[in-house]
């Protein structure tokens, strides 16, 4: 088991995280009208500052193990403060990340630095995850790198939507592949409950139980 995954998830539950029984039906870029997409997009960056909770799984898929632990994931433009805990054990360890740098915070007070969260993960655990690009991810934002992207049409919504459900992108050196599933309004913006981020070694699947912003 790799150093990370030993530090915050021996004891956690061995949980897997359930898909959408629902199917939507997937549009691709070409076949959506482009002025519902950039609708909701314009809704997703008002939301400078926010806050998820849920449960978060993470298959190493070149050792074939996963492992589930539950998330509290605050950010906002100045600080990314994100606590990893187990019912029973409690914090597990804590990663915070500000524009002077990343510290991750064992449960023994054990602390690793870098100058970023993603340098934090690489070069001390050997995880190429894409951290940098994730706060914006999880929303349903979209990026200039994004590739095949596919919408879910809320066509009886006024005004129309078509949200992002679906892409390919490249960070870290690989090519991930994302899905954004089960929008619901959260303060009259549509967010994804479920995310999952896959690549050749590595898939994380985040449920969220709450949104706050």
């Amino acid at each position: 088991m790799r150093p990370l995954l030993t530090l915050l998830l021996l004891a956690v539950l061995p949980v897997t995280l359930s898909a959408c029984t629902t199917t939507p039906q997937h549009h691709s870029l070409s076949a959506i009208d482009r002025t519902a997409a950039l609708t909701h997009q314009q809704q997703l960056q008002s939301m400078s500052s926010w806050r998820l909770q849920g449960q978060l799984a993470l298959f190493d898929l070149s050792a074939d193990k996963r492992h589930s632990l539950y998330i509290d994931w605050q950010h906002s433009p100045a600080l990314i403060n994100i606590r990893f805990s187990h019912p029973l054990q409690g914090t597990l360890a804590r990663l915070e990340q500000t524009p002077a740098g990343a510290v991750l915070i064992d449960d023994n007070d054990k602390r690793f630095y870098a100058s970023d969260a993603e340098t934090l993960l690489r070069d001390y655990f050997n995880l190429a995850l894409p951290f940098n690009l994730v706060s914006e991810l999880i929303l349903g934002r979209e990026q200039a790198t994004m590739q095949q992207q596919h919408y879910i049409l809320l066509n009886q919504q006024q005004p129309p939507l078509a949200l992002l459900s679906r892409y390919a992108i490249p960070a870290t050196g690989q090519l991930w592949k994302a899905q954004l599933s089960n929008y619901k309004s959260i303060q009259n913006i549509m967010l994804p409950q479920q995310f999952e981020l896959t690549a050749n070694e590595w898939r994380i699947k985040l449920r969220v139980s709450q949104w706050q912003f």
